[in-house]
This record gives C-alpha cells, structure tokens and sequence, in this order.
C-alpha cells in the first residue's frame, strides 16, 4: 500500500480463493491480483472507517483445466483498528466479480487481516 494523504492509499495485493460451484464436479480456485484505491472515512483515536474499489486480474481453474485470465471489480469496507501506534488489526468484507472464458466468478469474502505501518 502506498499513501498519499492521510485518507487516501493504494493498494496491490495477491490473493487466492477456493470454492465450490453450483454444476461443478470439482472446486474451483480463482488467483491473481488486485488494485485500486483505499479511502479512509474518518480517523478517530483507534478506529478507521475506509472504503475500497478497484480492478481485479484472477484466473479460475476447473479442477486440472486452467482458465483464461479475466478482468473484474474489487471493492470492499473495513475498519483499522490500531492496537499500536503502528500495528493495526483490519476486519473488513469485500466483493469481486470477473468473468474468464464462459465463468463469472462473484464471490463476498469475509476478512480479518493485520497492517504493520512502517511509519
């Protein structure tokens, strides 16, 4: 994550999903990346509401088939909770949508993450 001003971030990030799928014989895993820009609402003492949009690049795969890359939506609402002056837990939910060859992949992740900031 790289800050602009004290509200406004971006960020990039890795991720991997593995779900199951409605007419699937096999789970279906999604990797890739996302980016986009982080808002924080407000800052108050130890709380910070933020809001997130962004693209995402994933690629989903059917059991041994790899599929093509897709490009989608990444957003998402979260609080940092700072427990230190520079350590934060991040409680946040997020939403992606992408389609890749005849797949559309939306999913709603439920996250619990942590920030070490560097200064």
């Amino acid at each position: 994550m790289y800050t602009f001003r004290t509200s406004l971030s971006a960020y990039v990030e890795g991720s991997w999903q593995q779900f199951n799928c409605d007419g699937c014989d096999t789970d279906v895993e999604s990797w890739g990346f996302d980016g986009g820009l982080k808002y924080v609402l407000a800052e108050s003492g130890t709380a910070s509401p933020w809001v997130r949009a962004g693209l995402t690049l994933q690629q989903a795969s059917v059991g041994d088939a790899d599929g093509e890359w897709g490009v989608g939506l990444d957003s998402g609402v979260g609080i940092d909770w700072l427990l230190t002056e520079r350590f934060a837990l991040v409680p946040a939910i997020r939403f992606d949508f992408y389609e890749a060859d005849d797949l559309t992949v939306t999913y709603l992740t439920i996250d619990l993450g942590a920030h070490w900031h560097l200064y």
